[in-house]
């Protein structure tokens, strides 16, 4: 680790991305790889589920540091325009692989092929297409940040929360749901903590006490669950054991502790941490993608090891290789096909796009509108 200089991103926060992304890659283990009806009498169900723990704790995580930097950086059409290339290279990739080398799959028809030639439209991956939706607003909520004032920033937080985190974890009150409001609390959230430092050095422990005190938490929360509805024949406690997982107030709350932690940790630089963070993105890509992600079941053989003494292992190897493989298959897409959607985009949508804001501006001044 080396001192940072003023034009580097924080490694701190970059090796909390590499984790938020292990939890993900983590948590689709466990969904993806065993059937919810066999999990349920399976003699590892507590390991099941403490392995899956950390997804949406994971995801939200992932948005508040993205929300971090985006918050102070300036609209760039070119980087919007690189964001569907990536996720195109997965899913016509995805779908070229299973067309051609694995067509007896039968995982192929016309809805997968609409939705891996329009995966941000049709759905393919829930949070890329939410992620793409708060990119695309991003310079207007990063206007709305900067000009509040500190309480109205507040206000508007807190009233999300009461709206799509409260009701819903303490009332079951669903008013509305939307995985975009989610992200849109995140990352007004992360504009908060970046304007008036939330997360100063002077915090580091209280924010850590706080993280492994809900950690903590929702791991005695999961073993005792599945203890006592065991030993009580409780389908009720059996059926609840991963509420953490997917309370809405306690992933925010741990996604935040965790993010502050991190925070307020000295800042250093670390170079092969901030190449390895880069990769994550084109990580989630590889193994969520709607066709790949049956490796679990199909080259890991996950749904044999359900009640395996040897599941911890097993988890552990198949888990890190698929990090492993994403990663390489990223780094590969960005020295090769990468370097020639970038090229594209700087000889063609980038021109184009100047020249529509170009002739779009000379008209409003014509207009008398600016």
């Amino acid at each position: 680790m080396e001192k940072i200089q003023t034009n580097q991103r924080n490694s701190r926060l970059e090796l909390l991305r590499i984790l938020c992304m292990l939890m993900i890659v983590a948590y689709h283990y466990s969904i993806y790889g065993f059937y919810s009806d066999d999990v349920l009498s399976s003699s590892n169900k507590t390991l099941i589920e403490l392995v899956g723990l950390g997804g949406n704790i994971g995801a939200s995580t992932f948005v508040l540091i993205s929300g971090y930097y985006m918050v102070n950086s300036r609209y760039s059409f070119r980087k919007f325009s690189l964001y569907p290339g990536q996720i195109w290279f997965y899913t016509i990739g995805a779908l070229l692989l299973f067309l051609l080398v694995f067509p007896q799959s039968g995982l192929v028809d016309r809805s997968m092929i609409s939705m891996s030639l329009l995966p941000l439209s049709k759905g393919h991956y829930w949070f890329a297409t939410s992620y793409f939706v708060l990119m695309l607003f991003s310079p207007f909520l990063n206007v709305f940040i900067r000009s509040a004032s500190r309480s109205q920033l507040l206000a508007a937080i807190g009233t999300l929360l009461g709206i799509y985190v409260l009701l819903p974890s303490f009332f079951d009150i669903y008013l509305t749901y939307s995985t975009i409001a989610r992200f849109l609390i995140l990352y007004l959230t992360a504009g908060y903590i970046r304007l008036y430092g939330a997360g100063n050095p002077g915090r580091f422990r209280r924010h850590l006490t706080a993280a492994l005190a809900l950690a903590a938490a929702a791991i005695l929360w999961v073993v005792l669950a599945n203890l006592l509805g065991q030993r009580l024949n409780s389908s009720y406690l059996l059926n609840h054991s991963t509420i953490p997982a997917h309370n809405a107030l306690f992933i925010y709350l741990m996604a935040l502790e965790l993010f502050l932690v991190f925070s307020a940790a000295t800042p250093c630089y670390s170079k092969w941490v901030n190449r390895l963070a880069a990769l994550t993105f084109g990580v989630y890509l590889f193994h969520e993608n709607q066709l790949l992600r049956s490796m679990w079941q199909s080259v890991f053989k996950t749904a044999q090891f359900i009640n395996s003494p040897w599941l911890p292992l097993h988890a552990l190897c198949a888990i890190v290789f698929v990090y492993a493989a994403g990663s390489l298959v990223e780094y590969l897409r960005q020295k090769t096909v990468g370097r020639l959607w970038a090229a594209l985009t700087d000889r063609l949508f980038v021109p184009l796009w100047n020249r529509l804001t170009g002739y779009v501006h000379n008209r409003l001044q014509r207009w008398g509108i600016e």
